[in-house]
C-alpha cells in the first residue's frame, strides 16, 4: 500500500504515536498488505511495525531537514516473497548511496 504520509496510532491518554502498531487494525488484519510506502518526511527509514508490515518512508527528492541525511530516489526490485529497495542518492558519493536490504514479506 502506499500513503503520502506516515501511519499514526493514539496511545491511551490520546497523544499520537508514530509506527509503534500498523494505525490501521482493519489494514493489518489483512494479510496481503505486506508494506506502507510513504513519503513527505524527509526522512529515507525502513522498519516494521508489530503485525509485520514494512514501513518504507521514502528519502526527499531534493530538500533534508537533517544534516547528512541523502536526498535521492528508490528502485524497487520486486520478487515472490518480497522485495529489494535500493537508494540512489542525489549525490552518487553519499555514504548511503546504493544502500538496499531484502524485506522478506509477511505469510499470508
Amino acid at each position: 500500500m502506499t500513503g503520502q504520509h506516515g501511519l499514526r496510532a493514539s496511545n491511551a491518554e490520546g497523544t499520537a504515536q508514530r509506527h509503534h502498531a500498523f494505525a490501521n487494525p482493519h489494514i493489518a488484519s489483512r494479510k496481503q498488505v505486506k508494506a506502507w510506502v510513504y513519503g513527505r518526511t524527509h526522512h529515507w527509514q525502513l522498519a516494521r511495525d508489530d503485525s509485520d508490515i514494512h514501513l518504507v518512508n521514502l528519502p526527499p527528492g531534493s530538500y533534508i531537514f537533517r544534516d547528512g541525511a541523502p536526498a535521492g530516489r528508490i528502485h524497487a526490485t520486486p520478487h515472490a516473497d518480497g522485495m529489494k529497495p535500493e537508494l540512489r542518492c542525489v549525490d552518487p558519493q553519499h555514504k548511503m548511496h546504493g544502500q538496499s536490504v531484502d524485506l522478506k514479506w509477511r505469510i499470508a
